[in-house]
């Protein structure tokens, strides 16, 4: 099995279940969110950072 690691992906991205054919997608997820708002942190915010979740990179 193939593990992407890194900080900046989405779970199925570090597990190998990406977006085919390529599509946006942010990293963080709804657990993400509410460990922020617990710690009183800003909510996340960004893209995957996997090849498939910039499909203008694939074109």
């Amino acid at each position: 099995m193939n593990v992407i690691i890194c900080y900046a992906t989405c779970w199925g991205c570090k597990f190998g279940q990406c977006f085919d054919p390529p599509q946006q997608h942010p990293w963080w997820d709804g657990d993400d969110v509410d460990a922020a708002e617990a710690a009183g942190d800003a909510p996340p915010e960004g893209d995957c950072a996997c090849p498939c979740a910039h499909p203008e990179a694939a074109a």
